[in-house]
């Protein structure tokens, strides 16, 4: 096992200086636990840590700045998931978790689940300083409260080796790329549904919240198109990153973070700004209502993750927005130019905010995406 992790980290690190944060995706992705952060959840009526479930890489102690010295070593347990799909099957499935970092396309099915409730922002004293873009998404609210704080931000795109693609796709950019048969076995897909807005967004229908049954009966065709080009689906943005890098992958579906690296190691790379519109997305920070946390601990948890301090070190190490203003005043130049935004509603007016679906327009979309990947 030791010789598989040397093996990970160096897959992860890419040749670059290994970091904390790389030892603990590498760990992650054996299924290690980390003294400091065990992955195992929390034992039934545990008050004395939070039960954080969330993306891999997401755990590190400098995005909750302050927590630590608090409460001590050991106070945070963290568990990752690699989609919001994967978190809410988890969830339903009595997984417990006092704090949970979904997207907010995501929140009414884990509203609807009761696996989301009700935070008291009144208790978060960096609360004033989000942008209110973020802060008021509908999809995040039910009543006038809020079940997700806002905490990173982003857009997804296609990442592609400029060296490798045909020059038209640098003079027109298109999420076509993605089925272009000249790339047979050298795309990728993020594993889950997407595949569908991308093919609609490709046939020319802009609405991502409404498709009818002809539209996805039309798109049909090239999303199987797709499913039989793509090298892999993907979860863990280190297999892109990777095979990026070594020019197994030519392009794939990728978020905008995932540049940097790449960029770091010299790769010809370029993140696409598409004719037809990136997709731009926002996570947060819920609770669990069936959490027996200390509701001060929790929020005192909360609080620390959406700190100015925190979002510094998310622009400038991660590459991706947080919803504290504060943290772009704070954040070097040099990382807020290669971030290349700055104000979330820029960002949402020239692209597609992932929206959050009715229920039987989501259940028809999921179930086309896992016939074409099963070959139905």
């Amino acid at each position: 096992m030791t010789r598989q992790l040397s093996r990970t980290i160096d897959r992860i690190a890419g040749g670059r200086p290994v970091g904390r944060r790389d030892l603990m995706q590498a760990m992650a992705a054996l299924g290690l636990g980390v003294a400091a952060m065990p992955l195992a959840p929390r034992a039934a009526g545990a008050q004395d840590l939070i039960a954080y479930f969330t993306w891999s890489g997401y755990e590190v102690r400098e995005l909750h700045p302050g927590f630590i010295e608090t409460y001590g070593e050991g106070s945070v347990a963290a568990t990752f998931f690699g989609s919001d799909e994967e978190a809410l099957a988890k969830l339903r499935r009595d997984f417990r978790a006092d704090v949970a970092h979904p997207c907010s396309y995501s929140m009414p099915r884990w509203i609807e689940a009761g696996v989301a409730g009700p935070i008291d922002v009144a208790r978060l004293s960096n609360w004033p300083d989000l942008f209110p873009r973020l802060r008021d998404l509908p999809d995040t609210m039910r009543d006038g409260e809020h079940y997700l704080v806002p905490f990173d931000w982003g857009t997804s795109s296609v990442l592609y080796r400029s060296d490798l693609v045909d020059a038209r796709y640098t003079d027109d950019p298109s999420w076509s790329i993605l089925f272009d048969e000249t790339y047979a076995g050298r795309l990728a897909m993020y594993d889950t549904s997407v595949m569908v807005d991308i093919a609609m967004l490709v046939n020319g229908h802009g609405d991502l919240a409404s498709f009818t049954d002809a539209e996805l009966d039309a798109a049909r065709p090239l999303i199987e198109k797709g499913n039989s080009l793509y090298r892999f689906y993907w979860t863990d943005p280190t297999e892109v990153t990777r095979d990026l890098a070594t020019g197994d992958l030519v392009a794939a579906y990728a978020w905008n973070g995932m540049t940097k690296l790449l960029v770091e190691q010299g790769v010809p790379v370029t993140y696409m700004n598409p004719k037809e519109g990136q997709f731009a997305w926002v996570c947060g920070l819920t609770v669990d209502p069936r959490s027996q946390a200390d509701p001060s601990m929790v929020h005192a948890f909360i609080d620390a993750m959406i700190s100015p301090e925190a979002g510094v070190y998310e622009i400038e190490v991660y590459d991706y927005g947080h919803a504290n203003m504060k943290a772009f005043e704070l954040a070097s130049t040099d990382a807020l130019t290669r971030l290349g935004i700055t104000d979330p509603g820029a960002v949402f007016e020239r692209g597609h905010v992932i929206p959050a679906l009715p229920a039987d327009l989501e259940t028809k979309i999921d179930a086309l995406a896992a016939e074409v990947k099963g070959g139905l």
